[in-house]
């Protein structure tokens, strides 16, 4: 990310007032060209996630920290409300930069596209039949790299949280929850994403039965019995208010406690 953003931060930075900053006005302040801003806040948000989680060539043990490249060691030390800027600015891209992005995306590699793929995912889509939904479904692969896995990650959850569902987006999904190559990880939050789709994925009820009687995972049983009930309910709203599928979370939390 820029020195000027980390600077900002330092002399910047106050409890009170950051949570409520608009992160575009942010973004207009640090850099002149709020596109190139943009770039850089997607790309620092994928390195973040990275050292977050110990991805390949920044799983650097404690007793290494001082081989641990700064910039790399400031993020992590970023407060919340520096990744809320991050997790929102990407997902508030103006419209005249929609294009642009998904352009860079058909055109990047590694953890640039799993950066990228974030970026649209947080997009939150009207729909998933759309130019944007094919960029993601493009991720779906058998690739086993770090970033890899992140942008699967990113674009199955974005695909289940679409406003509008394609049979496309379902069937991708799908064919990941039922990949007995991918990791569990990777097949849990698939399935969550068909019991996110809600209906529209119904499609997917005879694979969801099968995993719940058959896997072996315990997990992916009961996420598969978790998505049954909203993929089979007869609207992906709940009476009661909220979706379904965050009816089912709440159900599925409370049978993991006991």
């Amino acid at each position: 990310m820029k020195a000027e953003v980390l600077n900002y931060l330092e002399m910047m930075f106050d409890e009170s007032t950051w949570p409520k900053t608009d992160p575009v006005a942010c973004v207009d302040t640090i850099w002149n060209d709020r596109w190139l801003g943009f770039q850089d806040l997607i790309v620092a948000r994928d390195e973040i996630d990275v050292a977050a989680n110990g991805g390949t060539g920044l799983a650097i043990s404690l007793d290494e920290e001082q081989k641990r490249p700064t910039r790399v060691m400031r993020l992590l030390a970023a407060p919340r409300a520096m990744l809320a800027i991050i997790d929102r600015g990407v997902s508030e891209l103006r419209s005249d930069h929609w294009d642009r992005l998904l352009d860079w995306f058909e055109h990047s590699v590694g953890d640039t596209r799993a950066a990228i793929t974030f970026a649209i995912a947080s997009r939150k889509l009207k729909s998933t039949d759309s130019r944007a939904d094919r960029l993601l479904i493009q991720t779906l692969t058998n690739d086993a790299d770090d970033a890899a896995l992140r942008a699967m990650h990113y674009a199955i959850q974005g695909l289940g949280q679409a406003k509008s569902i394609s049979d496309d987006a379902v069937k991708a999904v799908a064919k990941v929850a039922a990949d007995r190559r991918q990791s569990q990880p990777i097949r849990s939050i698939a399935i969550e994403s068909l019991m996110d789709m809600g209906p529209a994925a119904k499609s997917a009820t005879e694979l969801l039965q099968d995993i719940k009687k058959n896997d072996d995972d315990k997990d992916l049983r009961m996420f598969a019995w978790a998505a049954l009930k909203s993929v089979t309910a007869p609207s992906r709203e709940h009476p009661e208010g909220g979706t379904v599928a965050d009816h089912m979370r709440q159900l599925y939390s409370a049978e993991s406690d006991e």
